[in-house]
C-alpha cells in the first residue's frame, strides 16, 4: 500500500466517530449513471434539460411527462452494492465504531449492503408516498415490468391520488432535519471521508464546514477543490476509484487477520 492508503487505514483504526460524505461515485461503480460526468445524464439527455424534467414544477404541471422521464432515467434494474458499500457496512459493525454515511444518492445501496446509520440528503427512490393522504409505498409501486410504453401515473390504493417518489426534486428544499443530523455528526467526527463527489452540489458541499475537528480524506477519480470548505485542515486527497481504494483496505484487513 502507498503512504496515503496507509494513512487512511491508520485513521480508520484510530477513529471512533467516522462520517462519510458520499456522492455519485459510490453509485457509478454499480452501474448507475451520474449527472455531471462526460457520460452522465446531463450530456446524454442534454436536449431534454434533465433538471427541468425532474423538477417539482414538471411533476406538478405535467406529471405524465415527469414519470415518462423518471422511469426511463432513474429506475435501473439489477443494480447491486459494490465493494465501497460493503466496506463501509463492515466498518459500521466493528466494536467501538460510530459510522454515519451522509449520502447524496437515492439508490438505497448503502442500506442494501448492510449500513444502518445512513442519512439520505436527497431522499430515496426506494420509497413513494401519496401527495394527498401521504400513504407510503415501496419501490414495487414503480416496478418497470408493469409498464408498456408510456407509464401510467402511479395512483394511491387508498385515495386514488397520484403517488410520487420520496426524493428531493430540482427546486425543492432538502429536509432540514437531515441537514441538522448531518451537521451534528460532522461536528463530532474525528475522521471524515469525502467519497465520489466533486463537491459541486449545494448545500451538501457546505456541510464540510462543520467538520472542524476531523482529519479529512478525499477519494475521487477527478481532482476536488476542497480548500474552500475546510481551509488549512488536515486533508489527504487520494485520486482513484472508491472500489479500488476500499478494496485494497479490505484485502489488507484480511491478510492482517490471517497473519494474526
Amino acid at each position: 500500500m502507498d503512504k496515503k492508503l496507509i494513512a487512511l487505514k491508520n485513521a480508520l483504526d484510530k477513529a471512533t466517530n467516522i462520517a462519510v460524505l458520499g456522492g455519485a461515485g459510490f453509485s457509478t461503480e454499480s452501474g448507475i449513471p451520474d449527472f455531471r460526468s462526460r457520460d452522465g445524464i446531463y450530456n446524454k439527455y442534454k436536449d431534454m434539460n434533465p433538471e427541468a424534467m425532474l423538477s417539482a414544477e414538471t411533476l406538478r404541471n405535467n406529471p405524465e411527462l415527469f414519470f415518462d422521464f423518471y422511469v426511463d432515467v432513474m429506475i435501473i434494474e439489477g443494480i447491486k452494492p459494490n465493494t465501497a458499500h460493503y466496506f463501509l457496512a463492515e466498518l459500521e459493525k466493528k466494536p467501538g465504531k460510530h459510522v454515519t454515511i451522509i449520502t447524496q444518492n437515492i439508490d438505497g445501496l448503502h442500506q442494501e449492503a448492510g449500513s444502518r446509520n445512513v442519512i439520505e440528503l436527497h431522499g430515496s427512490a426506494k420509497r413513494y408516498y401519496c401527495v394527498n393522504c401521504k400513504e407510503k409505498y415501496d419501490d414495487r409501486k414503480m416496478d418497470k415490468s408493469q409498464f408498456a410504453g408510456k407509464p401510467p401515473l402511479p395512483r394511491c390504493d387508498k385515495c386514488g391520488f397520484m403517488v410520487r417518489p420520496d426524493v428531493v426534486l430540482f427546486n425543492e428544499s432538502l429536509d432540514s432535519r437531515n441537514l441538522e443530523r448531518s451537521r451534528a455528526e460532522l461536528e463530532k467526527a474525528e475522521l471524515v471521508i469525502v467519497g465520489g463527489t466533486s463537491l459541486a452540489v449545494y448545500p451538501a458541499n457546505m456541510l464540510l464546514m462543520y467538520a472542524r475537528k476531523a482529519d479529512i480524506f478525499v477519494i475521487n477519480k477527478e481532482p476536488v477543490n476542497i480548500s474552500r470548505f475546510v481551509g488549512d485542515q488536515n486533508v489527504t486527497v487520494i485520486q482513484g476509484s472508491l472500489g479500488k481504494v476500499f478494496g485494497e483496505l479490505m484485502d489488507q484487513g484480511k491478510s492482517g487477520t490471517q497473519s494474526n
